[in-house]
């Protein structure tokens, strides 16, 4: 291996590696926001024990309709896709990612009442 190549292939390593560290910080603060939590250990807790009561995971039941912002858990050391915002209807339950399954969570942004829902637009 040349000089070059293998300083090329330093370069890369050690961006990805600093680049899934810092990854995993800001996941691990991120976590700690959500929990209210101080204590270190509960940084590197599984996603589903982390999960708060205001976040929901597929298959729950939707309780209010409305806008969540969806976020898919991180597979393999990379995301498969960024966080993005959905519509939901209440009473329906949260669905599977078709890349990630159930590797994903959702919480709610902005409530809002479902048009044949509503008592002034029911027939």
């Amino acid at each position: 291996m040349s000089r070059r190549s293998f300083i090329k292939t330093a370069c890369a390593a050690t961006t990805a590696l600093a680049a899934g560290q810092l990854a995993a910080q800001e996941q691990a603060e991120r976590a700690m926001r959500d929990t209210g939590s101080s204590k270190i250990t509960d940084q590197f807790k599984p996603a589903d024990v982390m999960k708060t009561k205001d976040e929901f995971k597929p298959g729950d039941k939707i309780p209010t309709s409305g806008i969540y912002d969806v976020v898919h858990d991180r597979l393999d050391g990379d995301q498969h896709a960024h966080p993005h915002q959905v519509t939901t209807i209440a009473g329906s339950a949260f669905p599977r990612c078709r890349g990630c399954q159930g590797a994903v969570r959702f919480r709610l942004r902005l409530a809002a009442e479902y048009v044949p829902a509503h008592h002034l637009f029911k027939v």
